[in-house]
């Protein structure tokens, strides 16, 4: 009951409306870019709410964001079932968002604070329409497109909860950067995930898949004492250390099994992995939707190891 009021004697009243993937999990904690769980702590707070919001009472804010955190856009409100009110356009949003970063244990989120001015067509007989709307509340990271239901929609003529909600942004694709190989462990090659993406996406989890499907191994056989190439299931916190990408993805056999497989296998041989990336949606809710499909490579020589993404194979001496 927050955008207009039917006067009387108007019989019809009108709504207030408005972690880590392969054999090198890193541990999952506040403080690290991955986890092993779904979902898990995600400190990176959202960074932006450029999109179509809607509330529980009939509102759609079209809205985006700068560098700076400030917030512009419209409102469009839909009274249509509640004559004699019409529906109304709110020409000016504007407001700001904060990102607050998590710590210890904690979530990060997006705080968002914004006011709806200049209705239009305005009240009319029989129906007073709010001069302004004002939203505030906490957008959940993860998906960062939900405050789940406790977002304060007020006006002058009331004060309501809602929810506040819009589609997520999905990316359309993804690239593979080579960063180094481990230190700890020499066989296995750390690498960063891009998003390809018109928005910034830092505040996002990401998680991998098999979905089921058997790699590839050409290294195992029966009775190996190693079982075949699989990964681990791990989710990522993206922007922990850059906009836009996710990191680290520890790919690669681990020092004891390439050893043992050029003991007792024909060596060079080769594990492919299926690798199947999925996106947080919902807010926090551990919802995902596949974005990308891609593999991963593991190779042994008898001097050289390999790791690989989407059929870039880096390669190393070792030992």
């Amino acid at each position: 009951m927050s955008f207009a009021r039917r006067l009387a004697p108007v019989r019809s009243w009108a709504l207030l409306t408005l972690c880590g993937v392969g054999v090198c999990a890193t541990v999952c904690s506040a403080q690290e870019p991955s986890c092993t769980s779904a979902p898990c702590v995600n400190p990176v707070a959202c960074s932006q709410c450029i999109g179509n919001w809607t509330d529980d009472y009939g509102g759609t804010w079209n809205i985006t964001s700068n560098g700076s955190n400030e917030v512009s856009g419209s409102l469009y409100v839909d009274l249509s079932e509640f004559p004699p009110c019409y529906n109304q356009t709110y020409s000016t949003v504007s407001g700001t968002i904060t990102p607050v970063y998590g710590s210890g244990e904690l979530n990060g989120y997006m705080e968002i604070n914004i006011t709806a001015s200049d209705p239009y067509p305005g009240s009319t007989e029989g129906c007073e329409v709010a001069s302004s709307v004002n939203l505030s509340g906490n957008v959940e990271n993860d998906g960062c497109d939900l405050i789940p239901g406790d977002a304060t929609l007020s006006s002058s003529i009331d004060t309501e909860a809602t929810s506040f909600e819009k589609n997520p942004d999905i990316p359309t694709n993804e690239t593979q950067t080579f960063e180094a190989w481990n230190v700890a462990y020499p066989t296995i090659a750390q690498w960063q995930g891009n998003l390809i993406t018109t928005n910034n996406l830092d505040g996002r989890q990401v998680s991998e898949s098999q979905n089921g499907d058997d790699s590839d191994d050409g290294c195992h056989f029966t009775g190996s004492s190693y079982d075949p190439a699989a990964l681990t299931g791990g989710w990522w916190n993206v922007g922990f250390y850059f906009a836009n990408a996710w990191n680290d993805d520890y790919v690669g056999w681990l020092p004891g099994a390439v050893t043992y497989y050029r003991e007792n296998t024909t060596i060079p041989c080769e594990a492919t992995i299926p690798q199947y990336m999925y996106i947080a949606i919902d807010g926090s809710s551990g919802d995902i939707e596949q974005y990308f499909s891609g593999s991963q490579e593991w190779w042994i020589g008898t001097t050289q190891v390999g790791s690989g993404k989407d059929g870039n194979l880096q390669k190393v001496t070792w030992p």
